[in-house]
């Protein structure tokens, strides 16, 4: 990760699940100077480290929304204009992702096609 220097009062976007990784990130982000956004869903466990380790407080935006709202997305990215966005979104159950295609795809066109910024 680059240094702390780096991340001072960079506007990052965080995009993806409320589980303990994202979270963790969104954190260390935080901790080291950056103004974080994040979109993503629902946290997915009760409780959550989302929840429990306050991450959404001293955040820039804290968006709950799915990715497949683009207008809200659209307009999220218009208010917090990221420099640096961290792609997260992930089914982290690899069952559930054959399952839920329609997830996949939009997860891989977000990967290729970057979000809109």
């Amino acid at each position: 990760m680059p240094s702390q220097e780096f991340w001072r009062n960079k506007r990052v976007l965080v995009a993806g699940q409320t589980a303990f990784k994202s979270s963790w990130m969104r954190l260390l982000l935080r901790e080291h100077g950056a103004e974080v956004t994040h979109f993503a869903l629902q946290p997915p466990t009760q409780p959550s480290v989302f929840e429990a380790a306050k991450v959404a407080t001293g955040m820039r935006k804290s968006l709950i929304v799915d990715m497949r709202e683009w207008q809200r997305l659209d307009q999220g990215l218009a208010e917090t204009k990221p420099e640096i966005i961290v792609h997260m979104t992930a089914q982290s159950l690899a069952r559930a992702s054959h399952s839920e295609k329609l997830e996949y795809v939009i997860q891989r066109m977000y990967t290729f096609l970057g979000m809109p910024a």
